[in-house]
């Protein structure tokens, strides 16, 4: 069985930064389950940085058809500031 809590074990796995990508609009997975991820991640002092939609649904892949604004970008200048080296 899967445990689906975020404890300090699972921080010392090799997750030194990560970039979150979630529609508010998910009817699949609750926007709030990356919510609580995100400060998980910060309360446990790892970089991180969250790209919401309003719109995009479940599974939007690379391209929001939704809107004019892709997280890719986002995420590339993220990492070229170095956001996915700490």
């Amino acid at each position: 069985m899967i445990s689906l809590d975020v404890t300090a074990d699972f921080f010392s796995m090799l997750i030194f930064t990560a970039y979150l990508v979630h529609a508010i609009d998910d009817n699949g997975v609750k926007v709030e389950n990356s919510l609580y991820y995100e400060a998980a991640l910060r309360q446990h002092h790892v970089v991180c940085d969250m790209f919401l939609y309003a719109k995009g649904g479940h599974a939007f892949s690379i391209e929001n058809r939704t809107c004019n604004v892709q997280w890719v970008e986002d995420c590339i200048e993220w990492i070229k500031k170095d956001g996915w080296k700490k």
